[in-house]
């Protein structure tokens, strides 16, 4: 299985972008990991492209795709996986 990442530095003159990023990704069901570090189990890649693109954020965001996450547990039991 593989978990999802999308992680992203964008610069504080774009904070408001950046807020709303942040905001959409929580409301779509990602977890935060860190500020600029979201994850999630199923792929998205298309969708988080989309709205990266959307905010004008696309060259500051980076999509992962990874087997080992430190936290999986927190995670398979945060989006109740087995």
């Amino acid at each position: 299985e593989k978990w999802r990442m999308f992680i992203f530095d964008i610069p504080e003159k774009q904070r408001s972008r950046r807020d709303q990023m942040r905001k959409k990704l929580k409301e779509l069901g990602m977890f935060t990991i860190q500020r600029s570090v979201f994850v999630y189990p199923y792929d998205c890649r298309r969708e988080l492209e989309q709205l990266a693109a959307y905010y004008g954020v696309s060259r500051y965001a980076t999509y992962v795709e990874a087997s080992f996450v430190d936290t999986d547990k927190q995670l398979r039991k945060h989006f109740a996986l087995p």
